[in-house]
């Protein structure tokens, strides 16, 4: 008699085949998890790397712009059309020649590195009694969009916020400004840049495209101009530098804070209420910054001036320049 063996036909079961598939989707995730991992520190430190070429532009720029406020204080050839609105810087400022210059370092810079489209298409004017400085806008910023009747004050109708707005601006400052020879753009230094859109309500709505530098995110990279850090942390220790006993890079003798006969408290209230400070005592460092990945800029630049703390979570030129600190993402 023949014994007829039935065999297994070849294959895998159900329970086999889900125990591969199951394998197979652990190490998928393990792969992407990698993967996305490596790609987000690889954006990081592009992130901190733009940042960093960022600042060393900008810092020329700011620089060569202290020179100019230097020599046009004192007069020398090539600035006498700032004479007469120094003397009226001097005479705010009480006739002390340490505080006049103070006071014009920070009319200077402030003209010089506009971080709102106001700013930039305004004159920067200062008026305290009967006396008035009024520094020109310049002329890079002249294409700046005002579509408000002439009869109007030059404040430009823009959907962008404040920061995206002194982003723009930093652009036209890095590109156009020229700082001593310097040729500084995305070609010659490897950075990105985008259109920023810009939607004018004003009818019929207007659509302005304006070129800003980017991180790696993708997001506009932005400055403070006069920035007290984080938390006021350019006020520590560690950012300090000499013996300044006002911590005020453009007022080291602390005249501006020194009030008397010739410098009342009023003057130097007005000086505060204009400039949109507490005191002339911060240590005041110009800073380029990112938002780095999902990030809000909320309230980074405040309403006018700037001098809101930039948030933690923000990549800091100032703590990637002074202290080789990788960037807070």
């Amino acid at each position: 008699m023949t014994t007829m063996t039935r065999r297994r036909a070849a294959g895998f079961t159900l329970i086999e085949l889900l125990v591969v598939i199951g394998l197979l989707a652990v190490l998928a995730a393990l792969g992407t998890g990698a993967y996305f991992r490596v790609r987000t520190n690889m954006q990081v430190r592009g992130t901190e790397d733009t940042v960093t070429k960022h600042s060393t532009g900008f810092m020329n720029a700011w620089s060569a712009e202290l020179d100019n406020a230097r020599d046009s204080f004192a007069g020398k050839t090539g600035f006498a059309q700032f004479a007469g609105q120094v003397d009226t810087a001097k005479a705010i400022a009480g006739g002390d020649v340490d505080r006049s210059k103070a006071l014009w370092t920070y009319l200077w810079m402030k003209n010089a590195f506009p971080q709102t489209f106001a700013e930039a298409i305004n004159p920067t004017r200062l008026v305290v009694g009967t006396n008035t400085v009024s520094l020109p806008a310049k002329r890079m910023f002249a294409d700046i969009p005002n579509l408000l009747p002439a009869t109007v004050p030059l404040v430009p109708n823009t959907s962008l916020s404040n920061p995206d707005q002194a982003a723009v601006l930093l652009y036209k400052i890095l590109t156009q400004g020229g700082a001593r020879g310097q040729t500084y753009n995305e070609e010659a230094i490897g950075v990105l840049s985008v259109q920023l859109t810009d939607t004018l309500p004003t009818p019929p709505p207007v659509s302005i495209q304006y070129r800003v530098f980017t991180d790696t995110f993708s997001n506009p990279i932005t400055f403070v101009r006069f920035s007290s850090g984080n938390q006021g942390d350019l006020n520590t220790a560690e950012y300090l530098k000499g013996n300044n006993p006002s911590r005020d890079p453009f007022d080291p003798t602390g005249k501006l804070e020194q009030t008397n006969a010739s410098f009342p408290v009023a003057q130097r209230t007005a000086l505060l209420t204009y400039f949109g400070f507490t005191n002339f005592t911060n240590n005041w460092m110009p800073t380029i910054v990112a938002r780095g990945p999902g990030r809000t800029w909320g309230t980074l630049l405040g309403t006018t001036t700037g001098l809101v703390p930039v948030p933690d979570e923000m990549v800091l030129g100032y703590k990637l320049r002074r202290q080789g600190n990788r960037g807070n993402q």
